[in-house]
């Protein structure tokens, strides 16, 4: 039920964010963040399944894989704004935050590490954009 509830909220806010011209870049790079964090998170799920990972390596690379899909996103964010790429990755990362909390709160788990989780998403999402207008700008 939570996870139908998640995808229907997960789709009504792309689809309204992709309405608007303007704001297509934010849906892609939700879709760009949380396709990447979903199919890392079957890769690793896999590795944990077949006990190729112990449980401390796998929550070493829980953290990586959120790092490396907002900061993904946050590059193609920040390569397709014109200006003030910060600006945008903040955007993108409070998106994330928000989509995050709706969730959280739906399934009742909010703890301290959801703080941790919110600042992993900035930090990446700002960090990714930055560097992406930065990569535009060489071209």
């Amino acid at each position: 039920m939570i996870i139908l509830i998640f995808f229907y909220a997960f789709t009504y806010i792309l689809v309204v964010i992709v309405m608007f011209k303007k704001y297509m870049k934010y849906g892609k790079f939700l879709l760009l963040s949380f396709g990447i964090l979903l199919l890392l998170t079957f890769i690793i799920s896999i590795f944990n399944y077949f006990d190729i990972l112990k449980e401390n390596v796998f929550s070493i690379f829980k953290f990586i894989v959120i790092f490396l899909s907002f900061f993904t996103g946050g590059i193609y964010i920040g390569s397709n704004s014109l200006s003030k790429g910060y600006l945008s990755g903040l955007i993108g990362a409070f998106l994330g935050i928000f989509i995050a909390f709706i969730i959280t709160i739906l399934a009742k788990n909010l703890t301290v590490s959801f703080l941790y989780f919110i600042l992993n998403l900035l930090i990446a999402s700002l960090s990714g954009s930055i560097i992406g207008i930065n990569l535009k700008q060489k071209k």
